[in-house]
């Protein structure tokens, strides 16, 4: 991705990510522009492969990394990611609010006493 990610006329690169059997349908949506591309990353997609430290080859893991994998690897080391996890955009309308809230007025006292009783009860 470095060879091409900062050339001047790369406006946007869309990510399949790991495409399933119905990755095409939900492309193409968002090639036609039918929806927003608005994924986040579940991993980091770093600069070099040495980056992410071990390989993985099947049945060869000893997992000897322990927790230090992806974003917690390139954070410890300070190797600053091409697309950090949880990266991505949203070409949603955005519009802020001031938020409020309305307190109904309090119908009845906390202690109220049962008609034809003088022993006090919480509602």
């Amino acid at each position: 991705m470095e060879d091409f990610a900062d050339l001047t006329g790369v406006k946007a690169i869309l990510w399949a990510g790991l495409p399933g059997q119905e990755a095409g349908n939900p492309l193409v949506d968002v090639l036609w522009g039918d929806v927003s591309p608005s994924g986040k990353l579940p991993y980091s997609i770093a600069k070099k492969t040495s980056d992410y430290g071990n390989s993985i080859q099947a049945n060869t893991d000893s997992f000897k990394e322990g927790i230090w994998i992806d974003y917690r690897l390139l954070d410890k080391k300070k190797i600053e990611p091409r697309y950090e996890f949880g990266f991505g955009l949203c070409k949603c309308p955005v519009r802020m609010v001031t938020p409020s809230i309305a307190v109904p007025p309090l119908l009845l006292t906390p202690w109220q006493r049962i008609p034809h009783s003088t022993t006090p009860h919480s509602p």
